[in-house]
């Protein structure tokens, strides 16, 4: 059995590149709710770097949704005619 990372890092940055991160105010504002939401599910603290990347791997793994969401950034548009 191998132990989960959570158990076996000595931090949360162990094993992790440092990479900055901008995020407008209402991502922000969904992050914050959706580490309360795990939070209660699991009954503990969830560490936001760990929030942060478990997000990412998931978006990893639904790039359909992902580009949807760059399209309404304005992606994909061309202003042609």
């Amino acid at each position: 059995m191998q132990i989960p990372y959570k158990y076996r890092r000595d931090g949360v940055q162990d094993g992790r590149d440092r990479v900055p991160l901008f995020l407008q105010s209402d991502t922000k504002d969904g992050e914050r709710d959706a580490l309360r939401e795990l939070e209660d599910r699991f009954g503990d603290d969830v560490s936001l770097t760990d929030l942060r990347e478990a997000l990412v791997k998931a978006g990893l793994d639904h790039l359909d949704e992902v580009e949807g969401q760059l399209e309404e950034w304005g992606y994909g548009m061309t202003f042609e005619e």
